[in-house]
Parts: structure tokens; sequence; C-alpha cells
């Protein structure tokens, strides 16, 4: 009696990690990571636009490593800094947007606008942006599916000529994966 007891306890155990094994047992786990992008506005109007891609699987590690197990991508937050400014002390950006699109499309939704920035006094540090709530979504949508990547669009206009600066933009992102376990 113990023996048959004892043959079906095992065979039963046999039977559970077959079907754990077999139903294909997943992890979630999640990691952040940066999206930076830096553009040089250099013109000798007011006025300016300059466009550049993101690629996230270039620029982390993590999200390269587990692209194709990504499920979601969500916007953190955004800052800028100036990090490169000729100018005088007065010189300001009046207006600017970050817009963000697809590869092959022109950026049109907007994620963030600025205004009445000192370009020296933006010099001095991280400055956090406010998000557009579509603009945070395109973002999320566009680097949580292949290829992974966008255009950013940076343009506005400056209340002094030439306009001489360099803006790096930081977006936090957090990035949700599931991994299968064999």
């Amino acid at each position: 009696m113990r023996s048959t007891l004892l043959r079906r306890a095992v065979l039963l155990a046999f039977a559970l990690c077959g079907l754990l094994i077999g139903s294909g047992c997943s992890v979630s786990k999640d990691f952040e990571f940066e999206l930076q992008r830096e553009f040089a506005v250099l013109y000798d109007g007011t006025t300016y636009a300059v466009t550049q891609s993101v690629d996230a699987t270039q620029l982390s590690d993590d999200f390269d490593t587990h692209q194709d197990e990504i499920d979601n991508v969500r916007l953190l937050g955004a800052s800028y800094l100036v990090t490169q400014f000729t100018g005088t002390a007065t010189q300001e950006i009046v207006s600017a947007t970050l817009k963000v699109g697809g590869l092959s499309e022109t950026p049109t939704e907007v994620v963030a606008s600025v205004s009445n920035v000192n370009l020296q006094g933006a010099a001095a540090g991280e400055q956090e942006l406010t998000l557009n709530d579509a603009g945070k979504t395109k973002v999320e949508d566009l680097i949580g599916a292949e290829p992974f990547a966008a255009n950013l669009s940076f343009e506005g206009s400056v209340n002094e000529a030439p306009v001489n600066f360099h803006i790096r933009f930081t977006l936090r992102m957090k990035a949700t994966y599931t991994k299968k376990l064999t």
C-alpha cells in the first residue's frame, strides 16, 4: 500500500513538473533607461528647427537585450540642459517645442514646450519639462514597438540673432518585459 501511494506521489510530481515546463512559465521584469539627444542650434536668424532620431536599441543595452520581450514602455519624465551657449546675457528662447514622430515622418506631436528661457541661465542646471499627454503617448508607442525608434524635433524662436547653443534632452523611460522560463 505504501509503495503504491509513493509511486502515485512520484507520478503526480512528474506530471506537475511537466505541466509547469510545458505551460511556458514566465516572469515579468522592468528596467529604467534614458534616451538622450543633443541638438546643435546654430542659425543666423531668430527661428530654428532641428531634427534627429533616437533608437532605444542603440542607447540602452538592457533594451537591446530584451527588445523581443518588451510588453510596454512608459515615459516617466523629461528634462533639458543647455550644454553650450555663445551669446548675450539677455538672449532667450521666446518659445520652443520638442516634438516626436515616426522615423519616416515629420515630428508633429508635441512632447513638451518651453517659453521665456534665458539661455545663459539654462546652462546652470538640468530643467524638468512638463509633458503633453498626446506627445507622451506617442513616444511610448514609438519606442515600445519595432523599430523602437523615433524622430525628435526641436523648433522655436529666440529674441536675438544669431542663435548659437547646444541643448540636450533626456527622456527617462521604463520598459516592462516578459521572460519565458523553459
